[in-house]
C-alpha cells in the first residue's frame, strides 16, 4: 500500500479498536444505566433524575458510548469476514 495517509487511517482504526474493545462491558453498562434511569429514577429520586436528564455531560458520554459500541461492532464484523476469507483461502 503506497498511500501513506490511507495506511495511517487504517492503523488509527486498528489502534482505536484495540483500546475500545476491552471497554465494551463498561460502555454497555453506561448505555443501559442511562436507559434504565428513565424507568424508575423519576419516581425514586426526582431531583437527581431532573439533574441527569438536563446534564449535557451525561448526554454526551452516552452518545459517545453508543457510537463506540457501533464502531466496535463494525470492527468485529470486518474481523469475522477477514477470518472467514482467510480460512477459505487456506483450504
Amino acid at each position: 500500500m503506497d498511500n501513506l495517509p490511507h495506511k495511517m487511517a487504517m492503523d488509527a482504526i486498528g489502534f482505536a479498536a484495540q483500546i475500545l474493545t476491552p471497554q465494551t462491558d463498561h460502555l454497555v453498562a453506561l448505555v443501559e444505566a442511562e436507559r434504565s434511569m428513565h424507568s424508575y429514577m423519576h419516581i425514586t429520586d426526582p431531583t437527581m433524575y431532573m439533574r441527569a436528564i438536563h446534564s449535557d455531560g451525561l448526554r454526551q458520554q452516552v452518545e459517545l458510548a453508543k457510537a463506540a459500541l457501533v464502531f466496535i461492532d463494525a470492527v468485529q464484523k470486518v474481523k469475522g469476514e477477514l477470518a472467514a476469507a482467510e480460512e477459505t483461502s487456506n483450504v
